[in-house]
């Protein structure tokens, strides 16, 4: 069964199955490239920044298969940005795009507003 791909604004969704790509982690590292802006909103530098994001991650599938293939070995993930819902240019959509053609479905984008991490926290506490 291929890995479900959800994409989100960041501050919408922190569930477990997120994977940041506005920040280097272990698990996010095949997929972000800081050199690469992660929302560029001046159409001159749209397709030149997507092009750009694209030759990164055909280098980083070569490089860094094993993470692709536990990214993709998953059940579901969700790609999460800081740039604005509806950015087609954003690093989650073009990611998306990607795993699609490497056989993920894609789920669409996660509109759903979360409490903040404090009141989760406290709601937590609480129980």
């Amino acid at each position: 069964m291929p890995v479900h791909v959800y994409t989100a604004y960041r501050e919408w969704y922190r569930g477990r199955d997120r994977v940041d790509l506005t920040t280097i982690t272990a698990r996010s590292s095949a997929f972000v490239e800081s050199s690469i802006p992660a929302c560029v909103s001046a159409p001159a530098w749209e397709l030149r920044m997507r092009e750009q994001y694209l030759a990164f991650l055909r280098t980083s599938y070569r490089t860094q298969r094993s993470l692709w293939q536990t990214m993709l070995a998953r059940s579901r993930v969700v790609l999460v940005c800081t740039c604005p819902p509806g950015v087609r240019t954003c690093r989650r959509y073009v990611l998306a795009e990607v795993l699609g053609k490497l056989g993920a479905a894609f789920g669409g984008e996660l509109r759903q507003v979360l409490p903040p991490t404090s009141a989760l926290r406290a709601r937590h506490r609480a129980l």
